[in-house]
């Protein structure tokens, strides 16, 4: 009966050194970007953008008595792209995105619990192409595509959480009109 009584005062003693620690990490990001490329008046021009925004995130916590790991990433690529070319005319885009991702990760009370974990990833797009004469075109491309992933690992169980997004947005306009060039110049008939 004593060593019973001993087996389970020794567990007892022993269950707080492998409790959970109190662990809350978050991690985020916020991409603001905007382009503008307009050609005006009455000589051939051209303008061309490219942008490209990567961002990775990586996070790890280990509770060393509880043999419990928490880990969290991010990978997530924005790209904004156009072009516009034009001849006797207003010709041009403007484009803004915004993508924003966010991860926590935190523990809850009790020896059994794995604790909570909350992802969002998203971006949303505006752009406007313009083409106002004779002879341009405008095409503009932006793109999002993003990841992320949780996990938790410990003696009671492991959990994950895992989100992906891909997100596109095009534009483009052009505009011909009959164009004769000759020894004079340039004409340009309706």
């Amino acid at each position: 009966m004593y060593k019973g009584f001993a087996l389970l005062t020794a567990l007892l003693l022993l269950l707080p050194c492998s409790a959970l620690a109190n662990i809350n990490q978050a991690q985020g990001f916020n991409i603001d970007s905007s382009t503008v490329g307009v050609l005006s008046g009455t000589s051939t021009g051209s303008v061309v953008n490219f942008n490209a925004t990567p961002i990775t995130t990586f996070q790890m916590v280990t509770d060393g008595n509880g043999g419990t790991k928490y880990m969290q990433v991010s990978n997530s690529t924005l790209v904004q792209a156009a072009v516009t070319a034009g001849l006797y005319g207003d010709y041009g885009f403007a484009q803004n995105a915004v993508a924003t991702g966010t991860q926590n990760q935190s523990s809850l009370p009790g020896y059994f619990s794995l604790g909570t974990q909350n992802q969002s990833l998203g971006a949303a797009f505006s752009q406007n192409t313009i083409a106002n004469g004779a002879f341009g075109s405008t095409i503009a491309i932006q793109n999002f595509i993003g990841s992320g992933g949780q996990i938790i690992t410990s003696p009671y169980g492991v959990s994950a959480n895992f989100i992906a997004v891909g997100i596109d947005s095009a534009a483009g306009v052009i505009v011909n009109r009959t164009l004769t060039i000759n020894r004079l110049g340039i004409s340009l008939l309706p």
